[in-house]
């Protein structure tokens, strides 16, 4: 009897370390929060719509900006650019080798130079009401394009990281605008950059 009840003892416990085992994973799961991307916001002309998702609220925005694109000859590249009162986009698409700008363009991180053919690389500001500017920097992600004759029309969906808080952001939007010439400076963002000027010393 002391046998068995030393054993039914030992087997209450195993159950109750397995229980508690249990527990402490459906809490660890339950703690840990995956983003999801939004689905693509319905799209409006000379408009770049978005809505985004992030841990935290101050991080999420929703809105729709007025967007222009322009397409630079010298190097090839194409931008659509959104500016309003909460937050600034700029995407930067490299076409593809046959010229056509239609297709889908994979989003890969940079900051400088022009795109490589069949890429894209995306970038967002946000401020408004904040003390100061948010910048955001895709890390990857995926810009889709639709049309491309008078009017440029497509999807982007991104993941977005700040650098200076670590924040993630989960980015959906959908443009619609005029595609023109691309004005000289918007081309020139792409060019080499300037040598430093050397500074003289006031001694002869």
């Amino acid at each position: 009897m002391l046998l068995a009840g030393l054993v039914g003892c030992a087997g209450v416990s195993h159950e109750a370390d397995d229980a508690a085992a249990a527990n402490a994973e459906s809490e660890s799961v339950s703690d840990t929060v995956t983003l999801l991307m939004p689905d693509y916001p319905a799209s409006k002309a000379g408009r770049l719509t978005a809505r985004s998702e992030a841990l935290e609220e101050e991080h999420r925005f929703v809105g729709s900006w007025a967007a222009e694109a322009g397409r630079c000859r010298e190097p090839t590249v194409v931008q659509v650019i959104a500016r309003g009162d909460s937050l600034g986009t700029v995407v930067f698409i490299g076409p593809s080798t046959d010229g056509d700008i239609v297709g889908e363009y994979r989003v890969v991180e940079g900051r400088r130079g022009v795109p490589d053919t069949s890429t894209a690389r995306v970038a967002v500001q946000a401020y408004g009401d904040r003390t100061r500017p948010e910048g955001y920097r895709a890390v990857g992600g995926v810009v889709e394009i639709h049309r491309a004759d008078s009017i440029i029309e497509g999807n982007l969906a991104v993941e977005l990281y700040d650098d200076r808080l670590g924040a993630t952001i989960l980015l959906a939007a959908s443009f619609e605008a005029p595609l023109r010439n691309a004005p000289a400076e918007w081309c020139s963002v792409f060019g080499p950059k300037p040598e430093p000027v050397p500074v003289r010393s006031g001694r002869r």
